[in-house]
C-alpha cells in the first residue's frame, strides 16, 4: 500500500497555509507561514482515544491477516488531523508494526496436520512477482485516475471483498458443523497405522522424498525465500534507479523524461519475467512431489498451470489495488486464498506474510526521501505491535477452545465491513466539501 486515498490529498491541500493559529484544523499549528501538527505530548482526549482505536483496529486487523490501513489512514487524518502525505508513511509504519510481530509469533507455528510451516511460502513466492508488478502498474494509474473514480473503484473491491469473506465463513462454520456431528457419531477415526506405516517405509525407500519431508521440518524452506528476496531486492534497486516525483532517483533520472520510461519498461518485463520463473518452479516443484508420492494435505494446492494464472491475474490485481486504491495487497489475497481451499490457518498467516512484503518496501522507500514523521510514527508502531499480540493471542485461543478455524474468516470479514462502509463514506463527504469539478483522467507527467 504506498499512495493512500488519493482523493483526500486534493481536500486537505488547502489548510497548509496560515497567518495564525486559529488557521490551521486542530491538532496543528501556525509555523512560519505554515501548519504543522502539534508535538505528542501532552496527548489531547481525542488522541488518546484515536491510540486506542489504531490499539483494537491492529488486533482486529492482524488477526484476521489484514494489516487494516483504509482504517488507520481514517484515524490519522479525522482524529489525529495529520495532512495526507504525513499519514500515508506512518500508516504503513502502523501496519508494519502489528504485520511483523504477527509474522514472528506465527513463523515457528507447524501446520495443523503437516510437520511444516503454517506460513505457505511456495504461495508466497508465486504471489510475490505479480504483485510488485501490479504495484508498478498501479502506481502509474494513480497518476492519472480522478479521485470520484478511484472511490467509485475502492468501494466496489470493499463490497466484493466483504461478500466473498461472508460466503467463505459461511461454508466453513457449515463444514466445522458437519465434521462435528460426524464426530459425535463416532463416524471418524483417528487415523490408519497401515497407510501411515506405508507412507513410512515409502520415505525409507524414496531418498528424494526425505529430502523434501526433511526440508520441510526447517522455519525457512532455503529455495523459495533465495528467491523471494532476490525478487525484493530487485524490486527496491529498481526503485531507488527510477525514483518517483516526492523521492528523486539516486542516478538522477528526471521524471518522465525518456531514460525514466526505458527504466520502466526494464521493471515491468523484469517483473514479468520473474513472474514466469517462479511460475515454472512452484508447478515443477508440485509435479515433482506428486510423482514422489508426497502427502500433501486435503486443503493443499497441488500446483498445475491453471490455479498458478489465477494466481498471478490476482496478483497484478492485489498489487494495483495496494498502490491504486490503498487497500494492501493482502486484502484481495487472502480471500482469494480461502477461495483457492487453503485451511484458514494457512491464509491468514500466509497474508501477514504479504502485508509485511508490501509495507517494509514501502518504508524503505518513505524512510529514503524522508517522509516519516518519527516521534509519532513510534508512538503509533508500538500500539499497533501491542494490539496485533492481543488479537492473535485472542483469537488463537478462540480457534483452540472452539476449534473453529472459520473464527478467524469471521474476524477479517467484519474488518472488512468496517472498511466497506466507512472508507467510502469518508471519502464521499470529502468529495462533496471540495465541489472538485475534475472528471477525466488527468495528465501523467504534469
Amino acid at each position: 500500500m504506498k499512495l493512500l486515498i488519493l482523493f483526500i490529498l486534493i481536500t486537505l491541500s488547502y489548510s497548509s497555509s496560515c497567518e495564525s493559529n486559529n488557521d490551521c484544523p486542530s491538532n496543528n499549528f501556525c509555523d512560519k507561514g505554515k501548519c504543522a501538527h502539534k508535538y505528542l505530548f501532552p496527548l489531547s482526549g481525542m488522541e488518546i482515544l484515536g491510540t486506542l482505536l489504531i490499539f483494537v483496529c491492529s488486533a482486529l486487523a492482524n488477526a484476521g491477516g489484514q494489516g487494516g490501513g483504509p482504517l488507520m489512514t481514517l484515524i490519522l487524518i479525522s482524529i489525529f488531523k495529520y495532512d495526507t502525505h504525513i499519514a500515508l508513511p506512518m500508516v504503513q509504519l502502523i501496519i508494519l508494526g502489528g504485520s511483523f510481530i504477527g509474522f514472528i509469533l506465527k513463523v515457528h507455528v507447524r501446520h495443523p496436520t503437516r510437520s511444516r510451516p503454517v506460513i505457505d511460502y511456495y504461495i508466497l513466492l508465486l504471489f510475490t512477482p505479480p504483485l510488485l508488478l501490479g504495484t508498478t502498474i498501479g502506481v502509474l494509474l494513480g497518476f492519472i485516475f480522478p479521485a470520484w473514480l478511484i472511490l467509485v473503484l475502492l468501494t466496489l473491491v470493499l463490497i466484493w471483498v466483504t461478500y466473498t469473506c461472508a460466503e467463505i465463513s459461511i461454508k466453513l462454520i457449515h463444514k466445522e458443523n458437519a465434521e462435528k456431528r460426524k464426530i459425535a457419531d463416532n463416524t471418524i477415526v483417528t487415523g490408519n497405522y497401515e497407510d501411515l506405516n506405508a507412507y513410512e517405509k515409502l520415505l525409507e525407500a524414496n531418498n528424494d522424498l526425505k529430502k523434501i519431508i526433511d526440508s520441510e521440518k526447517k522455519w525457512f524452506p532455503l529455495t523459495p525465500i533465495i528467491i523471494f528476496l532476490g525478487v525484493y531486492a530487485f524490486a527496491i534497486i529498481t526503485f531507488f534507479l527510477r525514483g518517483s516525483p516526492s523521492s528523486p532517483s539516486i542516478i538522477g533520472v528526471d521524471h518522465c523524461s525518456g531514460i525514466y520510461w526505458v527504466i520502466n519498461c526494464v521493471v515491468f518485463i523484469g517483473f514479468v519475467g520473474l513472474t514466469g520463473f517462479v511460475v515454472w518452479f512452484v508447478v515443477a516443484d508440485a509435479r515433482k512431489k506428486q510423482v514422489l508420492g508426497y502427502d500433501f494435505d486435503d486443503c493443499d494446492v497441488v500446483w498445475k498451470s491453471k490455479p498458478a494464472i489465477v494466481c498471478v491475474i490476482s496478483g497484478i490485481l492485489a498489487g494495483i489495488g495496494a498502490s491504486l486504491l490503498s487497500i494492501g495487497g493482502a486484502l484481495v489475497l487472502g480471500p482469494i486464498m480461502l477461495r483457492l481451499g487453503l485451511r484458514s490457518e494457512v491464509s491468514t498467516s500466509t497474508s501477514r506474510a504479504i502485508v509485511v512484503l508490501t509495507s517494509s518496501i514501502s518504508i524503505i522507500q518513505y524512510s529514503i526521501a524522508g517522509k516519516l514523521e518519527m516521534i509519532y510514527g513510534l508512538w503509533f508502531f508500538t500500539f499497533s505491535l501491542l494490539g496485533s499480540v492481543l488479537g492473535i493471542l485472542a483469537v488463537k485461543a478462540l480457534v483452540d477452545q472452539y476449534n473453529r478455524g472459520s473464527i478467524v474468516v469471521i474476524v477479517l470479514t467484519i474488518l472488512m465491513g468496517l472498511c466497506a462502509i466507512l472508507t467510502p463514506s469518508y471519502g464521499i463527504i470529502e468529495l462533496t466539501s471540495q465541489n472538485s469539478s475534475e472528471i477525466g483522467l488527468r495528465s501523467f507527467c504534469s
